[in-house]
């Protein structure tokens, strides 16, 4: 169709390409089957080949849509099923709403095959928001009539770490994988397998489909497998564990764990960069449960009893004090930095090692070498038992008719729990006349869930943010929310501590004009990071710079406040927000 390639004109002059390769031979290393596809069907253009295909990336519904009609042979002609009434199915697809009318007849055909039928309950199709795997799987079989009956595969459910017997959908899922179109996502090493139905769909992932379904009776050629590690860059770091192995003096020293885990860190270390880690295999565990928001082995602990992230210039700064905890007692302050301890200057040692130093046997006590207001204090404090009870990542109050929203980090249930504040306590208080989102003390975490986020407060169709990679290739993220609660007026809270996801945040509020930024400039962390699971641990890996909606650099920078906060008291930060809240 037309609309295909003015389409792909547009977003190339607007350097803003969604999809990218070059004819039958992308730029990246694609799999076997994204060529394959590229060459059959007409799912990509010609201008869109000539860039990369960036097949991790995930896929949103009305692409996917878009996708899965541009794959059939015979070819289905949309605009034959062109529906001008079909916004009263889909509200957000009205023509006021930043849906072309090459989407609508889409949009249209999907419903008119019974492809979006799962979609239809809630009156919105939603087409920025990113597609499950399960869901995808959903609108292939509509599409293509595959039938869903009983699976007699009760031996292959088995097989799968995350298909318990009770899991919805079990027949969708166990045809699907019968059929080839559901895939294990565990890497080769992992000792369990997985399924992920409910995980985004990723551009590799869609492309599969599409390949199984036109290679049905082909379904038994494997995959293509690209070696990741040229062998003989490996030859010289090979060499050195042979020797060592081999002529060391003390063979009993040698520990191969402990070896290839320094050979790996001096790699890292090499770059320069804070944020590319390597993490051995517990911390690796600990920082997954972090993210993922599961509960520690370790309930309790004898300590000082505050929350802490490292600081803008070295130590650690306490962005949170546990009630009756050791800190309390001493009258430590939100805000203070640690930067030594029993007299040792800490300011430059990495945050476990200052952890292990605060914690320890109790009844036990050290001295904290504090900064506050460019003071410098020394305060003891005497170490108890600290129990963990699961703190939420968002608490809020209502004050003077407005609601106050405290969002502590970005984790995998905090946009869960952010809209459910949201639905409760504007349906039950019809009187709140705004909303405050805080993000002070905020080091960020999950991008999605910033998006997601964003999605309740921003209409459907707005960029949450843009990411370049190390070729400056940009992909657009859009938020990923009901866009409920686009009218509800809005002021955010940050200081020189909120970072990354609370700078993507913040910035595309900033940017929309949704509501003032009041507090400091905040930290300037504008780098992201994607966690690669290793056969020992994991590598945290910098592997784009985001930016605003309005291409406005973050890193280094951060995000300019609309009103600069002098006090830095709660009471200053929300008289500031009742100016702007009348």
């Amino acid at each position: 169709m037309m609309h295909k390639k003015i389409q792909s004109v547009l977003f190339s002059v607007l350097g803003v390409m969604i999809f990218s390769g070059s004819a039958f031979a992308f730029t990246d290393d694609v799999p076997f089957y994204v060529k394959d596809v590229a060459e059959n069907t007409k799912v990509f253009t010609e201008l869109e080949q000539k860039f990369k295909f960036n097949g991790h990336k995930a896929v949103r519904r009305g692409e996917f849509l878009e996708w899965i009609f541009d794959n059939t042979n015979p070819h289905i002609d949309v605009d034959a099923y062109k529906n001008d009434d079909i916004s009263k199915v889909f509200i957000d697809v009205a023509k006021s709403n930043h849906t072309s009318e090459d989407e609508r007849a889409y949009i249209s055909a999907g419903y008119a095959l019974n492809v979006l039928s799962q979609f239809e309950k809630k009156g919105k199709f939603l087409k920025n928001r990113k597609l499950t795997r399960i869901e995808a799987v959903r609108m292939l079989f509509a599409l293509e009539n595959i039938s869903v009956v009983q699976n007699r595969g009760a031996d292959v459910q088995n097989f799968w770490g995350d298909l318990p017997q009770s899991i919805k959908d079990r027949n969708l899922i166990l045809v699907a994988i019968e059929k080839g179109f559901l895939q294990n996502k565990s890497g080769l090493t992992a000792k369990i397998s997985t399924i992920e139905p409910y995980s985004y769909l990723t551009r590799n992932d869609a492309v599969w489909m599409l390949y199984v379904l036109n290679n049905q009776e082909n379904k038994s050629k494997e995959a293509e497998i690209s070696s990741a590690t040229n062998n003989g860059d490996l030859k010289n770091l090979e060499k050195v564990e042979s020797l060592l192995h081999s002529q060391y003096l003390r063979q009993n020293d040698i520990l191969d764990d402990e070896l290839q885990d320094a050979a790996i860190n001096g790699m890292v270390d090499s770059l320069g960069d804070p944020y590319t880690v390597y993490l051995p295999p517990e911390e690796s565990e600990a920082f997954t449960n972090y993210i993922n928001e599961e509960p520690e082995l370790e309930k309790e602990y004898a300590g000082l009893g505050v929350a802490i992230q490292p600081a803008t210039n070295g130590g650690l700064v306490i962005t949170e004090i546990f009630e009756g905890s050791p800190a309390q007692l001493s009258k430590m302050q939100v805000g203070d930095v640690i930067t030594g301890i029993d007299g040792v200057d800490m300011i430059d040692s990495p945050l476990s090692e200052i952890v292990a130093k605060i914690k320890g046997e109790v009844g036990t006590s050290s001295v904290l070498t504090i900064n506050r207001n460019n003071k410098t204090l020394s305060i003891k404090f005497v170490r108890k038992k600290i129990f963990i009870e699961g703190l939420s990542t968002v608490d809020y109050e209502i004050k003077d008719r407005i609601l106050w929203i405290k969002i502590r980090s970005f984790k995998s249930f905090t946009s869960r729990d952010f809209t459910k504040i949201l639905n409760e306590e504007l349906t039950k208080n019809s009187d709140i006349k705004g909303v405050i989102v805080d993000l002070r003390f905020n080091p960020g975490g999950l991008m999605n869930v910033a998006q997601e986020m964003l999605g309740e407060v921003l209409p459907d169709g707005s960029i949450a943010v843009r990411l370049y990679d190390s070729n400056d290739n940009e992909d657009i993220y859009y938020v990923d929310g009901s866009g409920d609660y686009t009218d509800i007026p809005l002021v955010v809270f940050q200081n020189e501590y909120s970072a990354s996801a609370s700078e993507i945040f913040s910035a595309a509020i900033k940017d929309y004009g949704r509501g003032d930024i009041i507090g400091t400039t905040s930290y300037g962390k504008g780098i992201a990071q994607q966690l690669f699971t290793l056969p020992r641990g994991s590598l945290k890996v910098t592997t784009s710079e985001f930016r605003s909606p309005l291409q406005n650099i973050i890193h280094k920078i951060g995000v300019k406040p609309d009103h600069k906060m002098i006090d830095q008291s709660d009471e200053s930060y929300f008289y500031e927000a009742k100016l702007r809240l009348k």
